[in-house]
């Protein structure tokens, strides 16, 4: 008996800190599995208890109505008296408006207490042989699913509802179920329609030969992406400590991107070790999760180059960067990116610096490969540089740092950008330097790239890849972990507070605007991602500290306007 009682003990104890996994709605099995939108609210009795409870965390309760049901009511005109609130509504889209079909068609499944009740409430007519309900001036067809009510614009969609063809329950994945099921607000996309009708209405608005090259070279690569995927889904999730946005990208079965995504590296963490964290702005980083040899990644390489050609105008050069870019890929196992500032008093200011430190199968070699590609890449211009600039400057071995060989890459922001003006004088406050330069160097099988900060930075990056300097000793970190995707192929994180109190720095000493200063958060927002069988999740986490930061901010500017509650002056950022 004993025994028994410890096995369920223990039991309770890992169901206590696993996360709770639910089901997505049933009602899902009487949706077709082609249409391109599907909104899901799981629950507006949890829905109602989280959004309220967060809103009194902010100190905002009055901000949100306690029945989250009744926004919806009243945009469509309806009682929802007999709405029950504790299971999932539906928001229907079957295809969004064309050139052909200008009008888009949708409807709404609604579970029911009482559904007799509801047609009254609604004053439900009979017309032309269909049960018309009224909702904001539009005639809605209703009929009764199973405990449902459907409302829609269109006959066709109740005939879809009541035996679809292919139920989109039966033709998610697992992956989709479990953001489908836990989400309190969902949307399901069905890719590749919806992104051909946005492609098209995007295309017809752009105004220039210039942004329409430069737009369809981009619109290229998601489509590339596009061709492959079958469906994405975003999720909102609220908890007691912060919002949690997370999205899945499925890749249709047997495609390019699904054996890419099958045969990719998985790791836990995502961040290397050994990048310089002195007041970070943002880190993150990962393994590269797709080999650069697949079929996929030279589809990619292959629209990068095409995109990059339109942009520069240059597709010569573009051809030649990005072979030499596949081949510094194939050497970095690992790599992360830290922004920081210079000084190091437990205070952001001012210069600003960029570390990226890669781990590489072989140092030497990723300086060398590193070397060829920041050469070919100094010789590129934008369509905006000067003709008569040198861009950037590349010089091998320019420096010695900490017995350290440096390579350095140096342009002048005003040769590169011409029209900047004045506002190229801010260039040593925020780089330490008056021009940009990149520095390159190797230590062991690290690699470093710095953009900023001096000699002083590289320095910086030097010692914290000695000394392994771990992200997850930052403050904060430990408590947003938990949010992370599982096995997490990447890792950012970024110190709220700090990030804006140095673009209001940047923005005091460019255009004299002074801001008060960001409240300190106490955590830093989390975003993740990982590949698994044929799906990429992502998560982006913000904690509730920063939630309050940010309410106490916008607070603050509110009472310091002119004529406010306080008549205060703003206060500029302390550096």
């Amino acid at each position: 008996m004993l025994k028994r009682s410890r096995l369920l003990f223990a039991m309770l104890l890992l169901m206590a800190v696993q996360p709770v996994m639910a089901d997505p709605p049933p009602i899902l099995r009487q949706v077709p599995a082609d249409y391109q939108l599907v909104i899901v609210v799981r629950s507006f009795v949890d829905l109602n208890a989280k959004a309220g409870a967060i809103a009194k965390a902010l100190n905002k309760p009055d901000r949100l109505p306690a029945d989250l049901a009744v926004l919806l009511a009243e945009q469509r005109g309806l009682n929802f008296d007999e709405v029950d609130r504790a299971k999932a509504v539906l928001i229907l889209i079957p295809a969004l408006p064309t050139e052909e079909q200008t009008e888009m068609k949708g409807a709404l499944l609604l579970p029911m207490k009482d559904f007799k009740k509801f047609t009254t409430d609604n004053k439900m007519e009979a017309k032309g042989g269909q049960n018309i309900i009224t909702a904001a001036g539009t005639p809605l067809v209703t009929s009764q699913v199973g405990d449902y009510a459907l409302l829609a614009d269109d006959v066709k969609i109740g005939e879809q509802i009541a035996k679809p063809a292919k139920p989109l329950l039966d033709a998610l994945t697992a992956e989709q179920k479990e953001l489908l099921g836990t989400a309190e607000v969902s949307v399901h996309v069905n890719f590749a329609p919806v992104f051909a009708v946005l492609r098209a209405k995007l295309e017809k608005e752009l105004a220039t030969p210039g942004e329409q090259n430069a737009m369809r070279a981009v619109m290229d690569l998601v489509a590339a992406v596009g061709k492959d995927t079958d469906a994405v889904d975003v999720g909102l999730v609220l908890g007691a400590d912060g919002i949690e946005l997370r999205g899945l990208l499925t890749a249709k079965d047997g495609s390019q991107m699904a054996k890419a995504f099958a045969g990719a590296a998985k790791g836990s963490g995502g961040l290397v070790t050994g990048v310089p964290l002195t007041n970070f702005l943002a880190v993150g980083g990962g393994i590269a999760t797709l080999s650069p040899d697949s079929d996929f990644a030279q589809g990619l390489y292959g629209l990068s180059k095409k995109m990059l050609g339109a942009m520069t105008g240059d597709a010569e050069s573009a051809g030649r960067l990005m072979e030499l870019r596949q081949k510094l890929d194939k050497l970095i196992t690992k790599a992360s990116v830290a922004v920081t500032t210079g000084k190091a008093d437990g205070k952001p200011g001012l210069p600003l610096g960029m570390v990226v430190v890669a781990q590489t199968s072989d140092g030497a070699s990723a300086k060398a490969a590193a070397r060829a590609y920041l050469k070919e890449l100094s010789k590129m211009k934008l369509p905006t540089t000067s003709p008569d600039a040198a861009g950037f400057q590349y010089t091998e071995d320019a420096e010695t740092v900490a017995g350290v060989k440096v390579d350095k890459m140096v342009g002048k922001i005003e040769a590169l950008v011409p029209g900047l003006g004045d506002a190229t004088a801010i260039m040593p406050k925020l780089f330490g330097e008056d021009q940009m330069v990149f520095r390159v160097a190797a230590k062991g099988q690290s690699l470093v790239i710095v953009l900023g900060g001096g000699t002083a930075a590289v320095e910086d990056a030097l010692k914290a890849v000695d000394a392994k300097t771990d992200a997850e000793s930052l403050p904060g970190v430990a408590k947003v972990k938990a949010h992370l995707v599982p096995d997490a192929s990447f890792v950012v994180y970024i110190a709220v507070d700090r990030l804006v109190n140095t673009v209001f720095g940047v923005l005091a000493s460019v255009a004299g605007i002074t801001l008060p200063e960001f409240p300190k958060a106490e955590e830093p927002i989390a975003i993740s991602g990982a590949v698994k069988d044929r799906s990429a999740s992502g998560r982006l986490f913000v904690p509730i500290s920063v939630m309050q930061a940010t309410v106490k901010f916008i607070d603050s500017t509110k009472k310091e306007e002119p004529g406010g509650a306080s008549g205060a002056a703003p206060k500029p950022p302390t550096f």
